[in-house]
């Protein structure tokens, strides 16, 4: 009974997890895209994990953003020219490497880090943001599978979005309850 609380955000955040990867997978069948998709993600959940960034306040707005998120990465990565995807694959590199380095990691006012966790997390996400744009700008330079490098390009640059605004809404939590509390 006491436990009633956690298994019922438990079962949320599956049941969440599913519709959003469930629409996903479908979406990704339906477009032809699933490898895209699966390189997409790679590139966006190895630094989510460790950078953190936004968290919507409702599962419905999380599965719309997360929906969105993806849809637009998907057109930008048809709507880029074959001439740009260098150009562009190093442009998300730098971005992310600055977002991750100026704002990351993120914590969320539900889950804070502890001074040790934040170094960890801290290590692992510039670790990660830094392989990621190495070989996914290695790779469209060599032609080496260039649109799927690209797709991971985009899942880093998307995660590291997410942790800047995610470092805004922190900022934002903390000036509120600092004002509250004076």
């Amino acid at each position: 009974e006491e436990d009633q609380e956690v298994y019922r955000y438990s079962v949320e955040i599956l049941l969440s997890s599913l519709v959003v990867y469930g629409s996903i997978l479908l979406l990704a069948l339906w477009g032809q895209v699933l490898a895209e998709t699966i390189a997409y993600y790679s590139g966006f959940l190895l630094l989510r994990h460790s950078a953190g960034g936004y968290h919507a306040r409702s599962h419905g707005r999380c599965i719309l953003l997360t929906l969105s998120t993806y849809l637009l990465a998907m057109t930008v990565l048809s709507a880029i020219p074959q001439n740009l995807w260098m150009g562009a694959a190093v442009l998300m590199a730098a971005l992310s490497l600055g977002a991750i380095y100026g704002f990351g990691p993120v914590d969320h006012v539900n889950k804070p880090f502890t001074l040790q966790e934040r170094k960890q997390y801290r290590r692992q996400s510039l670790l990660w943001v830094t392989l990621i744009s190495l070989v996914s700008t290695a790779m469209v330079g060599l032609g080496l599978w260039e649109q799927l490098a690209l797709a991971v390009s985009l899942g880093m640059i998307s995660a590291a979005l997410s942790v800047i605004a995610g470092s805004q809404e922190v900022k934002r939590n903390v000036q509120a309850n600092g004002s509250q509390a004076r």
